[in-house]
């Protein structure tokens, strides 16, 4: 229950509680009171399946409504998806109510959901993992005694919107071909930095790409850099990205060689338009001044 809330009648949500049934920002706000309470027993995504993807989504049906759930490492400002009951798109008018998009207009037709808070003010808070929205018919245009159908429900069509209206990469557990996983479709368990490769599209002072202008690796930094195997300046290998991100978008690592050069490394699950960090050896700060290049 929502401790803040305050209704009609005196008393937050026990002095509300015999017009659950007549006011639906009631049971939102006080499902224990309500006994409203979403379906028990959903599977918490797990971080190693993220990949890339910002955002996850799952649904469950119970008494004539579904429950949407969504877990995000970014802050969401508005969505869209559709449901699938055994593979048929669910068509019917909706209405969506309560959960993390309480204070968002929700709503449903043609197989297609969506919610934005129309006042621009709303955001659902990187780190999430709650009820998105309950979906029910909406009565104003279906026939009374609309229902659901029986069947395995999938969310399907995810589109997330970040508060700057940047495209959130998210997908569902039927949803296994998105892009933003296909990276690591392969690897079980941490990620894995990608195996390190020449630039095939690599233009250089010579003709013949990388393996023509080999000659210049140690005169000309920027072939070095986009010709790593060619020029045999391939980074060291770092240890996995932990799979566990938390509500984190970006994960650093650093490695040093002999020769006192430092490779830094990043996983991330956000755009990045610029970085700053500290680098320690021993846990003293490293001083001087650098220079970056490549990646």
């Amino acid at each position: 229950d929502d401790p803040s809330f305050v209704g009609p009648l005196p008393g937050g949500c026990s002095g509300n509680g015999l017009l659950c049934g007549a006011v639906p920002a009631i049971s939102d706000s006080c499902p224990a009171s309500c006994d409203a309470c979403p379906p028990a027993g959903l599977p918490v995504p797990i971080a190693t399946e993220f990949g890339d993807c910002g955002a996850f989504f799952e649904a469950v049906i119970e008494d004539n409504a579904v429950f949407v759930f969504l877990a995000t490492t970014m802050d969401v400002a508005g969505f869209q998806f559709s449901i699938l009951i055994d593979g048929i798109p669910v068509l019917m008018k909706l209405l969506g109510s309560g959960g993390l998009a309480a204070a968002f207009e929700v709503s449903g037709n043609n197989g297609n959901i969506a919610g934005i808070d129309l006042g621009g003010g709303s955001v659902i808070p990187m780190g999430s993992f709650d009820v998105l929205t309950k979906l029910t018919p909406d009565f104003s245009v279906e026939p009374a005694g609309t229902t659901f159908p029986d069947g395995d429900i999938c969310v399907v069509n995810t589109v997330v919107s970040s508060p700057d209206a940047t495209e959130v990469p998210a997908f569902s557990t039927c949803m296994k071909d998105a892009l933003c996983l296909k990276k690591y479709d392969d690897q079980e368990g941490d990620f894995h930095y990608p195996a390190c490769k020449d630039d095939e599209d690599f233009v250089g002072p010579l003709p013949g790409g990388c393996e023509g202008n080999m000659f210049l690796c140690s005169s000309l930094s920027f072939v070095a850099d986009s010709c790593s195997v060619t020029c045999n300046t391939c980074p060291p290998i770092p240890d996995p990205v932990p799979a566990d991100f938390g509500g984190c978008t970006a994960y650093f690592d650093a490695i040093g060689t002999e020769d006192g050069t430092v490779f830094v490394y990043v996983a991330t699950v956000a755009d990045l338009t610029g970085f700053e960090f500290s680098l320690t050896i021993e846990d003293q700060p490293l001083g001087g001044s650098f220079t970056g290049t490549g990646g």
